[in-house]
């Protein structure tokens, strides 16, 4: 499975860049403005894609649902932060940001190794 680093490493890049986008907000219209260009990011890129050839319109659109997955969860974490009231650089919110950030890769794993 060695050969397969770049493409596991591309998409985890992928996914960090979707999720970092609403972690950065401060407050909650600032979560909503930075989810809204991060979906239209997501609906044009994936408008672009649809016009492609079929190949590579599954060669892309790979990359765009790790950005997608990227954003769901960063928003999710980032509201739940602000939810709670916690500081992201306390101790506590960088633990919910680590769960946040771990917890679809976990998932994945466990699907894959428990079908």
């Amino acid at each position: 499975m060695h050969q397969y680093w770049l493409a596991g490493s591309t998409s985890t890049l992928i996914y960090v860049a979707g999720f970092l986008g609403p972690i950065s907000a401060g407050s909650w219209k600032a979560l909503a403005i930075r989810f809204m260009i991060c979906l239209a990011i997501t609906i044009g890129l994936t408008y672009f894609v649809a016009r492609l050839d079929i190949l590579f319109a599954t060669m892309f659109m790979f990359p765009l649902l790790f950005f997608a997955a990227g954003v769901l969860s960063g928003s999710a974490t980032r509201a739940s932060l602000l939810g709670l009231r916690w500081n992201a650089k306390t101790s506590k919110g960088v633990l919910v940001i680590a769960i946040g950030i771990l917890a679809l890769p976990a998932l994945a794993v466990v699907h894959i190794l428990f079908p």
